[in-house]
């Protein structure tokens, strides 16, 4: 069988989950079957280390200059694509990302498709503007979540039926690294909560610190983990000191290992006012730790609509306090949410999520129209 060729284009490999779920994916699919090139278009990054030898890396370095994703919407897509990617050898061009990753894809000649891991806002409309064309040009896309498929279908309004197709976790990988000794003690015996991701607004973290505050102020024992690194640490570090919270709240900066700190958490927190299927979260569920999620897209396929698996709140400082109080509150239902975030698992072991992926390139080879775009 001959090997279809992939190419996935992204800005860079930083840090973040969406580049993270990118290298799980790849690199826990069948060689045999892919011939895999993944290609930044502007730098390398922290998870660039991670791909397999198997895979072809390709880093073009380019500038990125102030109004390149506007410039680049407009641009003449076929020109664009062959500007960045010069090639029509690949089978599959995958857009793994938004903005100038998805605009230069649209050129290629060979099958494409849009891989989105955010929500979509209707009211955005000078941002949407223009973007039912370009994707009007992929033969499919794709959601990390049914919340983010059915956002963009709303806010582009055109024909096109996105797929779910959700993120990818290195399942034995995460198990593995998380038995590793975590470099953060306290000296008390408190519940640990713990959040990961990027030190950025999206992710709330100013909203979490307060919380924390209140609930230390109202007599709850615990302490707070914060692992990552990013624009907003120097803020959030004087927001602690600010309010006397250095012994409780800790930052451990960017660590390429996190999941040691979830093993050693009793509560994970994601407390973001936006995300696409935050891998944090999911990863925190694979270590089977009780969570607390704001309702994001993707929170209650990974909680459950009605708190099944998790505790999903309001999106707003206040619900992120209730639902950490009720968790603090009861060691019983932390362990009965440690219980059932074990059972949910299994949604998102390794194999069935890059089953599906896998199943959707070879479906767009060997039946394209199964998933083109009207």
């Amino acid at each position: 069988m001959k090997k279809i060729k992939l190419l996935f284009i992204l800005e860079n490999l930083s840090s973040g989950g969406a580049e993270k779920v990118l290298v799980n994916l790849v690199n826990n699919m069948n060689f045999e079957q892919f011939d895999i090139t993944v290609l930044t278009l502007f730098c390398d990054g922290q998870n660039a280390d991670s791909l397999k030898k198997d895979i072809e890396y390709v880093s073009l370095k380019r500038k990125k200059f102030k109004g390149i994703r506007l410039f680049t919407k407009f641009f003449p897509k076929r020109l664009l694509y062959k500007h960045y990617i010069k090639t029509d050898k690949y089978d599959i061009v995958v857009a793994f990302m938004t903005g100038v990753p998805a605009f230069v894809a649209s050129g290629a000649k060979s099958k494409k498709i849009a891989w989105l891991h955010g929500e979509f806002f209707k009211e955005k409309k000078i941002y949407n503007f223009g973007l039912k064309s370009v994707y009007k040009k992929f033969n499919a896309v794709v959601g990390v979540s049914d919340y983010v498929c059915k956002s963009f279908k709303k806010a582009i309004g055109s024909a096109i039926n996105p797929i779910t197709v959700y993120n990818t976790n290195d399942v034995a990988k995460i198990k593995e690294l998380s038995i590793e000794d975590c470099p953060v003690a306290f000296k008390n015996n408190s519940p640990v909560i713990c959040s990961a991701g990027r030190l950025v607004k999206e992710k709330a973290y100013d909203r979490l610190i307060n919380v924390a505050a209140r609930l230390k102020k109202e007599g709850f024992d615990f302490n707070l983990v914060i692992v990552g690194d990013g624009e907003k640490r120097d803020e959030l570090r004087k927001q602690v000191e600010n309010l006397n919270a250095c012994k409780y709240i800790r930052f451990t900066g960017y660590d390429a290992n996190p999941y040691k700190y979830l093993r050693q958490s009793d509560i994970f927190v994601c407390s973001s006012y936006t995300e696409g299927l935050s891998t944090a979260l999911t990863e925190a569920v694979i270590l089977g730790l009780p969570c607390v999620s704001t309702n994001v897209s993707g929170a209650k396929e990974i909680l459950g609509e009605n708190n099944e698996y998790g505790i999903v709140t309001e999106n707003s400082e206040q619900g992120i306090y209730e639902g950490i109080r009720k968790m603090l509150e009861d060691e019983n239902i932390r362990r009965h949410y440690s219980q059932k975030a074990t059972e949910r698992s299994v949604l998102f072991n390794t194999e069935n999520t890059v089953k599906q992926a896998e199943d959707l390139f070879k479906s767009l080879i060997n039946n394209g129209a199964a998933f083109r775009v009207k």
